[in-house]
């Protein structure tokens, strides 16, 4: 059995078969929000909207392959029309931003795969630009779902090989990690930390096996190094 995908479809049929979906006719008006939000977002893709009932003010986004957006019945009654934009302008902010989902195999992954480090200015990274290098991986929730083309996001390290399984959970354009546009945030699937000496590697370049500490040492002095640099 699928374990996640069929919680997904648990919850979809639970929120889509007893609640109100809204359309140009049913809720015009919560419709018309959507449909502006979805344009100022940029998404082509208008996601299905429904209404159930509840006292409280609340929402929620269900689901990964096929997202819908839930409104409490409270929410609609409660709240004014701004506010009522806002909150379906958040949901539908769930559905586009970058998601971490299950591994493609639907198995946990651990080996040991090649990197290759991108050009990029990432505090930890940047120096380590064009490398490529070998790494553990140790995850079964880690592939990058990016809904948008490749260039709006800051890659740093991709997998080697775009197939299973040089790209262990089936990543979008076999990225390992991403950063936030100034380089301080990064996040990243591999484990570095668990090949700082080549003895730890599961193989090492044999011109290379003098070498006390593997280049990803690097990283981690790059990150001293600026916190050093930007102390109060």
């Amino acid at each position: 059995m699928d374990y996640w995908n069929t919680i997904e479809k648990i919850y979809t049929v639970q929120f889509t078969g007893s609640h109100l979906k809204t359309t140009r006719d049913n809720y015009p008006k919560i419709y018309e929000y959507l449909e502006y939000a979805c344009q100022i977002l940029d998404m082509s893709k208008i996601p299905d909207l429904y209404i159930q009932w509840g006292y409280e003010i609340n929402a929620c986004t269900i689901g990964a392959e096929n997202p819908i957006i839930v409104l409490n019945s409270g929410l609609i009654d409660l709240c004014d029309d701004d506010e009522i934009f806002f909150i379906i302008g958040h949901e539908l902010g769930h559905i586009k931003r970058t998601h971490m989902l299950h591994n493609v195999s639907r198995k946990f992954e651990s080996n040991f795969l090649g990197l290759t480090v991108q050009t990029n200015r990432s505090v930890m990274l940047g120096s380590l630009s064009g490398t490529k290098l070998g790494v553990w991986v140790a995850h079964g929730e880690g592939r990058f779902s990016l809904p948008l083309p490749e260039d709006n996001y800051n890659i740093v390290l991709k997998y080697s090989y775009d197939d299973y399984p040089a790209n262990p959970n089936g990543s979008d354009y076999s990225v390992a990690g991403i950063c936030s546009a100034d380089g301080r945030h990064l996040a990243m699937m591999p484990h570095p930390e668990r090949a700082f000496f080549p003895w730890q590697c599961a193989t090492y370049p044999a011109h290379r096996k003098a070498d006390e500490v593997t280049p990803w040492i690097e990283a981690f002095v790059n990150a001293r190094k600026w916190v050093e640099e930007h102390r109060q």
